[in-house]
């Protein structure tokens, strides 16, 4: 292979050429690029496409409204009202965790950070008297050094203002993650680490239309001028030194003409022929996809009707913020009620406890409008649904006289008389007159 020709084959429009390998966009896809944590953060937010997936699904379990319920006795229900002082103190905590951040914020950073790397904590802090706390601070994943072990029961950290990692025990942190699938007990995942791939592709794609234009909109070209230095190897080194990457796409390039002339060639792609329209369009697809998240829900509205839109939201709902908020309860329970449950002893039963405290969700599943019409149409016809309650459903006033059942005149009794059945309005017409 000439050097011409071996530029040529590090310059075509292939993308990588193995996995972990250098090709035009450099070192970017495969076991060559492993993000950190920290670096998957910064991703999001500069990266339209990973964060969309991300934003749907943390707005959505963010927004959702939660109530604490209390256990008065061991044999009684959970109700909301009225609370005592724990449960005042937990729906205090709750509606306001943080003294700058909203709960909003908060639960959609934690989720935020559960999607893209799997794990995050909260630490507890302005405890009172019975070690009930009365602020959540965020702690980036990144920030947590080391996780307690049989040996020792502190989380290492970093922290605001404080120089070096300190120790903070296993009891004022609260740490939320997602299993790793190798280890569900030691190690996270989050779903953005299995489109590693995808994510550097559409970057890549991204910043070589960027610096198509910062490099002053020239087609690359390899300019030979005659007296260069005819080791070919060391002009290779430099080429890939100073050639590879998306951020020298385009740049112009001058080695040793061995035709004693000042020669030019173009070796560049068109960018028409790159496709990469289509080849963001195919990995903005692919993450999202990643996630379950519906197009519609995403942006993508180029084959949705209003039909499909109100589909998209009853799937969401359904099948990714639930799911979530589910985990959520199971979460909390476990980890941060159990701390304003002063009075668990007392509904002990064996070795069982029953929680005298919960923070439950509404639930974020909405039917359809077609759906809504359907169980309105389907009741009121078959008439187990009065009037009003069908107007109310579809956000009515209610009209006087609506309190009413209305059968259908078709829908009669069938009687036996003399071993046959016959049909007729009233089985038993003698005692009604």
């Amino acid at each position: 292979m000439g050097f011409i020709s071996t530029i040529k084959s590090w310059v075509a429009p292939r993308g990588v050429r193995a996995a972990g390998g250098m090709g035009l966009f450099g070192q970017m896809s495969g076991s060559g690029s492993v993000r950190h944590e920290e670096a998957w953060l910064r991703a999001a937010g500069k990266n339209s496409h990973l964060l969309t997936p991300v934003h749907c699904i943390a707005s959505d379990v963010a927004v959702v409204n939660w109530h604490v319920e209390e256990q008065v006795s061991k044999d009684q229900k959970f109700e909301r009202g009225p609370l005592s002082e724990s449960g005042d103190l937990l729906k205090e905590l709750w509606e306001k965790p943080h003294p700058r951040l909203p709960r909003y914020h908060l639960l959609y950073w934690t989720q935020s950070c559960l999607e893209l790397v799997g794990r995050c904590a909260w630490r507890l802090m302005e405890f009172d008297d019975k070690g009930r706390p009365g602020e959540l601070w965020p702690l980036p994943p990144h920030w947590i050094k080391q996780t307690p072990t049989s040996n020792n029961g502190h989380f290492k950290i970093a922290w605001w203002g404080e120089e070096g990692d300190i120790d903070v025990p296993a009891a004022e942190i609260t740490y939320f993650s997602r299993p790793g699938i190798t280890d569900p007990m030691c190690s996270s995942q989050g779903i953005a680490q299995g489109v590693d791939d995808e994510v550097n592709q559409d970057e890549a794609m991204a910043k070589f239309n960027n610096f198509y234009f910062q490099n002053f909109a020239m087609l690359g070209l390899l300019i030979g001028v005659p007296g260069f230095d005819e080791a070919a190897p060391e002009i290779e080194a430099k080429f890939k030194e100073k050639r590879t990457g998306a951020h020298n796409a385009f740049k112009t390039m001058i080695v040793d003409s061995r035709h004693g002339n000042v020669t030019a060639t173009n070796l560049a792609p068109k960018l028409s022929d790159l496709n990469f329209q289509e080849g963001r369009k195919q990995s903005r697809d692919f993450i999202r996809e990643a996630w379950q998240v519906p197009p519609e829900r995403a942006g993508v509205l180029d084959n949705s009707n209003r039909s499909t839109i109100d589909g998209a939201d009853y799937f969401q709902q359904s099948k990714n913020t639930k799911p979530r908020l589910v985990t959520w309860q199971q979460e909390l329970e476990l980890k941060l009620v159990p701390l304003f449950d002063d009075r668990n002893k007392a509904l002990n039963s064996g070795k069982r406890k029953a929680p005298r405290l919960r923070l439950v969700f509404e639930d974020p599943v909405t039917e359809t409008e077609e759906m809504k019409l359907k169980v309105t149409r389907e009741g009121f016809r078959a008439g187990w649904m009065t009037v009003n309650e069908a107007r109310r459903r579809h956000d009515l006033e209610t009209v006087s006289g609506g309190d009413v059942f209305l059968v259908p005149v078709n829908n009669v009794r069938a009687v036996s008389l003399d071993g046959q059945f016959v049909m007729m309005a009233d089985p038993n017409p003698k005692e009604v007159a």
